[in-house]
């Protein structure tokens, strides 16, 4: 656990445990008291957010802002409302999800489902549905978020909204591709940005290649010094992230071309056939990640899906072929 003061205004808690599942909060010590997503209650429980809060000299809590629904990032939403009595600020798209009364685990609420069934279709809906599996997946799930309490009188926001918290602007890029609600936060005075996990590196399981393109484009039109991510230890220099986000939209294009090259070559092939000759966009240790978790099998899903698209690739017996010829 580390608590970063990046200014007199922001500061950025690190939670315990691995980086890869517990997502950072950020906090606005402003005339309106603000935080950026919420962490889970088993990472920032309330007693260790009272001795933050005391840190920080921040009395309350007047609002949250939710990055995206994913559950790392929104968990104790509810419960911070109930307490403090604060306002919620959230894409339109996360409302259905920050306000549903019922957080029990089900496969059609859950976040990576799509994941589960391209990356491992051994786990077919019907094994799926055991109760030894499910009630496993249960557990895990309920052990790891917690109780959310859900959450009533959310402020939609949009892409070009911007939220006052004093002396602090934030303005909302609306950035679909990690999640079909992902939003990114920019601060025009300072040059910062809060990126929520819309980074080049991770799986974009919801939504599509044209988003992510488009998601990316609007960040690096930005004029930025820092970038703040979802998941991290240290702030980034925007001179050091740029080149990632400039490399990943070249290594989409040539991803598509080997994909299109394969089917050329070796005919009508399976997802699973397709992703071994797929170019990897990224470092080793996310190489050997992706390996393991098969998330590499998202990306190629997605490619052939935008390829389909465009008309391209078509789709028959689970097999893909180019079309006309």
């Amino acid at each position: 656990m580390r608590l970063l003061k990046i200014n007199k205004i922001y500061s950025m808690f690190i939670p315990p445990g691995t980086s890869l599942l517990n997502a950072n909060v950020y906090f606005i010590n402003d005339e309106i008291k603000t935080i950026i997503d919420t962490g889970i209650p088993f990472t920032l429980t309330l007693d260790r957010l009272k001795h933050i809060l005391k840190i920080l000299n921040m009395k309350r809590i007047d609002r949250v802002i939710i990055t995206h629904c994913h559950i790392d990032h929104y968990a104790n939403a509810g419960f911070l409302q109930k307490h403090f009595d604060c306002e919620i600020f959230a894409h339109v798209n996360s409302i259905p999800i920050l306000s549903k009364k019922n957080r029990s685990f089900n496969y059609q609420d859950f976040e990576y489902l799509e994941f589960i069934e391209t990356s491992f279709p051994f786990l077919n809906k019907k094994r799926m549905e055991h109760p030894i599996i499910k009630n496993f997946i249960n557990f895990v799930y309920k052990f790891y978020h917690g109780n959310t309490i859900p959450v009533h009188d959310i402020t939609k926001l949009k892409h070009g909204s911007s939220i006052s918290c004093g002396k602090t602007t934030l303005n909302v890029i609306y950035t679909p591709g990690h999640s079909d609600d992902s939003i990114c936060l920019y601060d025009p005075n300072l040059k910062i940005i809060f990126t929520g996990d819309t980074i080049p590196f991770t799986p974009y399981i919801h939504t599509s290649i044209s988003d992510i393109k488009k998601s990316v484009k609007s960040i690096i039109s930005l004029d930025i010094n820092y970038a703040f991510r979802g998941h991290c230890h240290f702030p980034h220099r925007w001179s050091h992230e740029l080149p990632l986000y400039l490399d990943f939209l070249d290594s989409m294009k040539i991803a598509q071309l080997r994909i299109l090259i394969a089917l050329k070559k070796k005919g009508p092939l399976s997802l699973s056939k397709i992703v071994p000759l797929m170019y990897e966009r990224t470092h080793a240790a996310h190489t050997t990640l992706y390996r393991i978790m098969h998330i590499d099998h998202i990306w190629a899903l997605k490619y052939l899906q935008h390829l389909q698209k465009l008309g391209l690739v078509d789709l028959d017996n689970n097999k893909y072929f180019l079309k006309n010829h």
